[in-house]
């Protein structure tokens, strides 16, 4: 968690994620916040072979109410992530 250090090291490591088979990657508001998602999206889109998986949950900096909050992260992750699909 937190900001990356060397954002070309991660590139070159997210270039792997193909060619080892890799099809699934998880990331979530918090790792970031926006930043793991536009990483992937700028070094794997378009996503020919890798399923990008996020996802939101209410925490210390979020309201109590958690619901808005929720759904504001995953709706924020659609253009960080330029994805065609949602399930």
């Amino acid at each position: 968690m937190g900001l990356p250090t060397d954002e070309t090291q991660i590139a070159e490591v997210l270039e792997l994620v193909p060619q080892l088979g890799i099809n699934l990657i998880d990331t979530a508001d918090a790792y970031g916040p926006h930043l793991s998602e536009e990483l992937i999206r700028r070094t794997l889109h378009p996503y020919d072979t890798v399923v990008v998986a996020t996802k939101g949950d209410r925490c210390a900096l979020a309201p109590a109410s958690g619901g808005p909050w929720v759904s504001r992260i995953i709706c924020g992750s659609v253009p960080n992530c330029h994805a065609a699909v949602w399930e």
